[in-house]
């Protein structure tokens, strides 16, 4: 006769079966039926420096030039790589990027929007006034992902409407860039990162006497809000 401690407790196969069940839907809905909400990475940005002088609206290279107090320096194009990731759930898009950038303290912004898809590698090894168009790779675009897509773009963003920043010139204070996300059909953008930045006298100085229109901040020189974030969440 078997005793009452060898008995099975007749709930606990219901328990096991409750808890493999409640597990694969867990899965299933993590990997098919989430809403999509993708994991945006954003690096550090390069800055692309132009110059006008008096009413000159077009926009030239500071290699080789010497740093001069009446050519004023314009913020032509601000570059970020940018991963997207979608670890799982329904497909969806990226649909538009957006940058604003603000004065710290002061009550203005300027948008930049998404032009290019640069070869991050070309454009970062070379120094002429032709590394930004050899560079380019396309026309940005919306980005779609499927599940388990991994996506790297290293994205030229411009002055809207082709105005240059701030008002035609660059001042030389502290900004912020707020990377902004929209997502499939959401009306309105959200904020996944932002990212200060200084500019001043000297570094304009260095670029001009080092013949370079890039500026790359070192790493320690850069403070942000958030390294990651979901599009959505």
């Amino acid at each position: 006769m078997r005793s009452k401690d060898s008995k099975t407790n007749p709930w606990i196969p219901i328990i096991i079966s409750l808890v493999a069940l409640s597990a694969t839907l867990l899965n299933l809905y993590k990997n098919y039926w989430a809403p999509f909400d993708p994991l945006i990475t954003v690096g550090s940005p390069v800055y692309q420096f132009g110059t006008v002088s008096g009413d000159d609206s077009n926009l030239s290279s500071t290699r080789n030039e010497q740093f001069d107090p009446k050519q004023e320096r314009v913020l032509a194009s601000i570059l970020i790589p940018i991963v997207f990731t979608h670890d799982g759930g329904k497909p969806g898009v990226i649909s538009d990027l957006m940058l604003r950038v603000s004065r710290i303290g002061k009550n203005d912004g300027w948008f930049f929007e998404p032009r290019l898809n640069v070869d991050e590698q070309k454009y970062l090894t070379s120094f002429d006034n032709q590394s930004m168009v050899r560079a380019v790779d396309s026309g940005f675009s919306p980005i779609a992902l499927a599940q388990g897509d991994q996506i790297k773009r290293f994205i030229a963003f411009q002055p809207d409407n082709n105005q240059n920043f701030p008002s035609g010139r660059l001042r030389l204070d502290r900004y912020i860039i707020h990377v902004l996300c929209r997502i499939d059909d959401d009306q309105f953008y959200k904020e996944i990162d932002s990212i200060s930045v200084e500019f001043t006298s000297e570094i304009l100085t260095k670029l001009a006497s080092d013949g370079t229109s890039k500026y790359i901040p070192s790493p320690e020189s850069i403070s942000r809000s958030r390294d990651k974030l979901r599009g959505r969440s």
